[in-house]
């Protein structure tokens, strides 16, 4: 466990991540699975492989560190509080677009002071989204 919600775990064919406790996990596509894992914050970690040390950073879809094959980013979700035009918020490193399945995960806020933001779906996993009265949010693509 990172904290009270953010925790990895591993097995032989598996990395799986959870958001919420433990209720329920997202597996993360490797092409070599770790023998173990330690993290120090919800993104970034140390893995071992059979004699190998790999720097890992989760999840980072725009950087994925060696070892990784595809981190599935069908979804799109916080990976910290922020405005939502900042890609540093996403786990995609990138703003969501109308064809994005968006996710505010738990004790994120974000923001957006102006404008229309536009996403298919958006899920509230514990974090709450902010809009000022001159946004517009528009669902569906």
């Amino acid at each position: 466990y990172v904290n009270n919600q953010v925790a990895y775990i591993c097995g032989s064919t598996t990395l799986l991540k959870t958001f919420d406790g433990g209720n329920t996990w997202k597996s993360l596509s490797m092409t070599a699975y770790p023998v173990s894992l330690s993290f120090v914050n919800e993104s970034t970690g140390w893995l071992t492989n059979y004699g190998n040390i790999i720097k890992y950073n989760a999840p980072q879809c725009s950087t994925i560190p060696k070892v990784v094959n595809n981190i599935n980013c069908s979804d799109i979700e916080t990976i910290k509080s922020g405005s939502w035009t900042d890609p540093t918020t996403w786990s995609a490193n990138r703003v969501p677009t109308s064809t994005d399945d968006v996710i505010i995960n738990v004790g994120h806020t974000v923001t957006n002071s102006e404008g229309t933001i536009r996403a298919k779906s958006l899920n509230y996993r514990g974090g709450t989204l902010q809009i000022s009265s001159t946004s517009n949010l528009i669902l569906g693509n």
